[in-house]
């Protein structure tokens, strides 16, 4: 399956929890705190709101990356 590669500036739409819609969003390089607060990622390309600038969007490749580490 191809995907399409994602890069600083790309823009697309995504839903914002923060928002509470659907947004625009803007690709862009944020450091990112896991989840379950094990620490914070640098760099990492993910989608920002419009809006309220929140990390909204993880790309695919991204996902893939971080279920292949465990």
């Amino acid at each position: 399956m191809l995907q399409k590669t994602i890069s600083v500036g790309d823009t697309s739409r995504a839903i914002c929890c923060a928002c509470q819609a659907v947004v625009p969003t803007t690709d862009a390089l944020r450091n990112v705190s896991f989840s379950y607060g094990a620490g914070t990622v640098s760099d990492l390309l993910v989608g920002v709101c419009y809006h309220c600038d929140t990390a909204v969007r993880v790309p695919a490749h991204i996902k893939a990356t971080r279920d292949a580490l465990g």
